[in-house]
């Protein structure tokens, strides 16, 4: 658990008020993790978006691989099997499209989950380490505890996407290979911008957990 979600579910009432008070229009989006930095326009313009790799802004998928990237064990929280959705950015992108180009009608509410495929937090591991191997990185995992207060071991997700494939979502990949591409596009800013020592050392420093939930 988190602020952060509390603070979703809590937001679905207001906005669902708010569209029946006020005759507003208004759509929901529960996205799953997105991962990447990687879409057609910025590659061709070279505007890139942010890559957030920390413990407050950024994700796993995200956090894994910098780690791949800079050698560093992929730290699991806990045992590794809490299940997430996932979606590359281009598939987010595409799905936020989709939300305006077909809105609700006026004083309706309506929410949504936007993922792609789901995997639990080990299986986000090993694909990282299949696609870090494809291009000749060593990539290991390290199991620590995990500073939330959440299950880290199976559970039952089972999230309805079947709205967005109505209006026409079409994933670009499957997870795997996203993930895959997405190490290629990284790889290959790296090799224009390479890291020097301080950079990695303070990547190193933003990717281990210090908020932690307990007393």
């Amino acid at each position: 658990g988190s602020f952060y979600h509390a603070s979703k579910v809590a937001a679905t009432y207001y906005i669902d008020l708010a569209c029946r008070a006020w005759n507003l229009k208004a759509t929901d989006i529960m996205q799953g993790v997105v991962f990447g930095n990687w879409t057609p326009e910025i590659e061709e313009y070279q505007s890139h978006t942010r890559l957030d790799t920390d413990e407050a802004f950024g994700t796993v998928a995200n956090r894994f691989l910098v780690q791949a990237f800079i050698e560093h064990p992929l730290t699991i929280y806990g045992k590794g099997k809490h299940k997430r959705g996932f979606l590359s950015l281009y598939d987010s992108t595409q799905c936020l499209n989709i939300a305006l180009n077909n809105p609700p009608k006026s004083g309706a509410y309506r929410t949504w989950n936007q993922l792609f495929s789901v995997y639990s937090i080990n299986q986000i591991a090993d694909l990282v380490i299949d696609a870090a191997a494809y291009f000749g990185i060593k990539a290991t995992k390290q199991y620590i505890p995990s500073p939330r207060k959440e299950t880290t071991h199976s559970h039952y997700y089972n999230p309805d996407v079947k709205i967005l494939r109505k209006l026409g979502y079409i994933p670009e990949h499957d997870t795997a290979h996203s993930f895959r591409d997405e190490l290629f596009f990284q790889l290959e800013e790296l090799q224009k911008h390479p890291l020097n020592e301080q950079q990695i050392t303070t990547l190193e420093s933003v990717v281990k957990p210090k908020i932690t939930w307990s007393n």
